[in-house]
């Protein structure tokens, strides 16, 4: 389970299935931005194997308090 307490090791979640082996832009088409929100950005994209259309979203890795 994730935890924000001070000192404990960082938990990595991944979707079963899911690529790590490169980069997004390696496997998908990125597009236009479709919505934006305070932590991430969602883009219209295209796998670059099928030419399906996905959406994919780009989370911030660092959140700044509001206000600042």
């Amino acid at each position: 389970m994730p935890t924000s307490r001070p000192g404990s090791e960082p938990v990595e979640f991944w979707v079963d299935g899911s690529r790590r082996d490169g980069t997004v832009e390696d496997f998908y088409t990125l597009g236009s931005e479709l919505g934006r929100g305070a932590t991430s950005i969602v883009y219209r994209c295209e796998e670059k194997q099928t030419q399906k259309p996905f959406a994919v979203k780009v989370l911030k890795k660092t959140v700044t308090p509001s206000g600042s």
